[in-house]
């Protein structure tokens, strides 16, 4: 019985699984905010704190969902940028949000940070590999 060979650091294998789980969870993270954000732009709730807070949530969120298409084709940049907008947007969820503070950063930043986290280990372990 042939013993099963240990994954190196660059292992193809590894590297495609850890690629599809950080599109997963990008994804996943994503599709709500943007569900969100379009159907809160047809509210009527919109005070001038409101507006304020919405608008920076928008762009957090924009450009999070955008680092991770950007990630879909390039993980370099994708990382970075969805890496950077994950801790924004957790340290904005963890100023705004009232009472339940590590649950606002836990839902809305923490899964952008762990994406763009495992796009870039993705990127290191790809160019570990062995030619």
């Amino acid at each position: 019985m042939e013993r099963p060979r240990p994954q190196r650091r660059g292992d193809p294998v590894t590297t495609r699984r850890i690629r599809r789980t950080a599109r997963i969870i990008g994804v996943t993270a994503a599709a709500p905010w943007i569900l969100l954000g379009v159907l809160g732009a047809f509210g009527d709730d919109h005070t001038e704190d409101a507006v304020l807070e919405s608008v920076l949530l928008a762009a957090f969120v924009l450009i999070a969902a955008g680092g991770v298409g950007i990630a879909l084709r390039n993980e370099s940049i994708g990382g970075i940028v969805t890496l950077g907008a994950g801790i924004s947007l957790a340290v904005f969820a963890a100023v705004t949000a009232g009472r339940n503070q590590w649950l606002a950063v836990l839902v809305s930043g923490v899964p952008f940070i762990v994406a763009g986290s495992l796009f870039l280990v993705c990127r290191d372990a790809h160019r570990a590999a062995p030619d």
